[in-house]
């Protein structure tokens, strides 16, 4: 092979993984062992200020919180979508402006304790995390929210102590565009009949193009050669939602790096006995 041809080979496989979105320096993983699915969601109304503060007060070290766009554009927290379960209002958060959302209680429809309580903004809810140094594990609902996700996080220099995700493979390549620090893992779970070596494949494929080096798995198809193997090629390794202790325990066996739980008040004394702070 030439010099010219050898030049050619590099500059192709170069230009290749810029187009790609990969990054040459993988994004510095945070550590956030507990992170308490939706705030507290066990004990408060999920995805509230309410929850996030019921989270920190048990230990938990990231708060997971949902995210869609008001009809104004402003970044809210909801997992439904439509507010039908919280309020019983037929409406798709994203139809109201966000003085019409902060009219709204969700909170009564846990307990009546907790009437009154508001949807917060995304601003609200990393203003009240960073008080507390806790992990904001922010989910994007939608494609679109990236630009006002950083900027948010930008604001508050909450970037570093911040983790993005989302199923949406498309969010997070375009999330790694805007940012290459940031760390962001994906969400996934394995298909029905889909082998295990096809899964690890499918993931480590997946990240590549994303240009992301973290993995947001559901805890069914944890196991240690998974985990082994995707540590191996320098993935990070997220799993969800982990409410049975015996699941926590067999996640945690495997070597997993993070587990989302509605019980985080379970999940710190079994890290504790761990050694894991």
């Amino acid at each position: 092979m030439t010099r010219t041809t050898q030049f050619l080979f590099f500059f192709a496989a170069f230009f290749s993984t810029c187009l790609s979105g990969a990054e040459p320096t993988p994004a510095t993983p945070v550590s956030a062992p507990c992170v308490a699915h939706r705030g507290f969601s066990h004990a408060a109304p999920e995805n509230t200020l309410a929850a996030n503060r019921a989270a920190m007060e048990v230990g938990a070290h990231g708060c997971e919180m949902d995210v869609y766009a008001s009809a104004d554009k402003i970044l809210v927290l909801n997992h439904d979508g439509n507010l039908k379960r919280y309020t019983g209002l037929e409406k798709h958060i994203s139809s109201l402006t966000l003085d019409e959302i902060k009219k709204l209680d969700v909170g009564s429809f846990k307990s009546p304790e907790f009437k009154g309580e508001t949807v917060p903004t995304l601003e609200e809810a990393v203003e009240a995390l960073k008080k507390g140094n806790c992990v904001a594990v922010v989910e994007l609902k939608q494609d679109g929210l990236e630009q006002r996700t950083l900027d948010i996080l930008n604001k508050h220099q909450y970037k570093d102590r911040s983790v993005i995700i989302a199923f949406s493979a498309k969010a997070c390549k375009a999330m790694r565009a805007l940012d290459s620090e940031i760390f962001i893992a994906w969400l996934c779970s394995k298909q029905k009949e889909e082998a295990e070596e096809a899964y690890i494949a499918r993931i480590i494929a997946t990240l590549d193009d994303c240009g992301i080096n973290a993995v947001d798995l559901h805890h069914s198809g944890v196991t240690r050669n998974l985990v082994e193997t995707l540590h191996a090629h320098g993935i990070s390794v997220f799993c969800w939602t982990v409410n049975n202790p015996n699941d926590m325990q067999r996640v945690l066996d495997c070597g997993v790096d993070s587990v989302t739980t509605d019980r985080p008040d379970v999940l710190i004394p079994i890290l504790k006995e761990r050694g894991i702070q």
